[in-house]
């Protein structure tokens, strides 16, 4: 429904008083009364009203807020943004980066057909992705975007999409599968550390939540933590980096699973508290790459019936792993370190099964049996 004008407001209330004046003002004639005062109020909202006619706009101030180049001030000026302001804002360094800048700096998606790059280059565009992404809740909307860099909110949307294609063309160099020499070395570090032979990957599922339910077949997205998730399954070496998907076969070791009936044997037992050991720095992993890039804490894709939606969705997370694998090994900031510490210590998250109320349809030992697998995770990591 259209909505009216702030302007055309005015000229309506205008219009109303003119009518009104003009019978008191004939009234006055039949009468013989003269009063130059009221004859001044007619003079009065007669021209206040031909003023509104030939004015496009209301109620704007003569000097409007210029934002051409506050991404600038943002980037390059110490005084404006701080060091610690601009790692909160875009959950990386100015250091880092300038150097993510120079890998797709020369990506023909900052250009136009015609060969003109596009406003701000590869440094804007950058900006507005990583601030997307280190974003949580309102905070990685267009309007906030638009207005923290100084760009409209309708041009957010074309940033982030040229952006992510020029990210994603670093792909085939950043997420990949280690060569023989690196398979080497990383399955003898896990092998001195935790003592599984021939061991590159670790592989650990996760659940990312939705922030509404999605349009179509909603249903199949509710999880076992009472919200709406997409799952992942994240593949990482021992250092954190991540690792494409991957499919099934006889080289991935799942640890071993109770019999029906029965106990689990000793020496079954005894392998899962070691694998449990270095399951742990596939939580380390995600956990670091939730971290920095918050808006994985609550994705705002909204899903519908068409594919694209979870193609937009899937290519925003791939980003995120890009980023994450290319500052890999750059210095955890200290204030990050009390939340990855939650991933090896067993502390709770917020939306962890223990921390929500047990379904009114679930079994009487449901809560016992959910105390029962994180005092045992805590035990196998110790």
């Amino acid at each position: 429904m259209p909505r009216t004008s702030e302007r055309k407001k005015l000229l309506r209330r205008a219009q109303k008083v003119l009518v009104k004046r003009e019978a008191a003002a004939e009234l006055r004639d039949l009468l013989s009364d003269e009063d130059s005062d009221e004859d001044d109020l007619d003079i009065y909202w007669a021209l206040e009203y031909e003023r509104l006619q030939a004015t496009r706009y209301v109620l704007r101030t003569h000097m409007y807020l210029k934002r051409k180049n506050r991404w600038r001030k943002l980037l390059h000026n110490r005084l404006h943004t701080s060091d610690a302001e601009f790692l909160e804002d875009f959950r990386v360094k100015r250091s880092e980066f300038f150097g993510l800048v120079r890998l797709v700096q020369d990506d023909p998606a900052f250009k136009s057909l015609g060969g003109k790059p596009f406003r701000g280059g590869a440094e804007l565009h950058l900006m507005v992705l990583l601030k997307y992404l280190g974003a949580y809740g309102n905070g990685n909307t267009a309007p906030a975007i638009g207005k923290l860099l100084g760009i409209g909110k309708g041009s957010v949307f074309n940033y982030l999409q040229r952006a992510v294609v020029a990210v994603l063309r670093l792909e085939d160099a950043t997420i990949t599968w280690p060569d023989r020499a690196e398979r080497r070395e990383i399955s003898q570090r896990i092998q001195m550390k935790y003592g599984f032979v021939n061991c590159v990957r670790l592989t650990d599922g996760k659940l990312f939540p939705l922030a509404t339910k999605p349009r179509h077949n909603g249903e199949d997205y509710y999880s076992r933590k009472s919200s709406y998730s997409v799952n992942a399954l994240v593949t990482c070496d021992n250092a954190a980096r991540i690792h494409s998907a991957f499919q099934a076969s006889s080289i991935m070791i799942p640890a071993f699973k109770k019999p029906p009936k029965a106990q689990l044997h000793p020496d079954n037992s005894y392998f899962d508290t070691r694998l449990a050991k270095v399951r742990i720095k596939s939580e380390h992993c995600i956990g670091l790459l939730k971290m920095r890039f918050q808006c994985l804490r609550e994705i705002r894709v909204k899903l519908g019936k068409k594919r694209k939606h979870m193609r937009r969705l899937i290519r925003f997370g791939m980003c995120a792993c890009i980023f994450h694998n290319l500052l890999i090994a750059e210095p955890v900031p200290a204030e990050w370190q009390s939340e990855l510490d939650k991933c090896i210590t067993g502390e709770l998250e917020d939306d962890d099964e223990l921390n929500l109320a047990v379904p009114a349809e679930a079994s009487g030992d449901e809560r016992r049996s959910q105390l029962l697998g994180y005092m045992l995770e805590i035990r196998a990591q110790r």
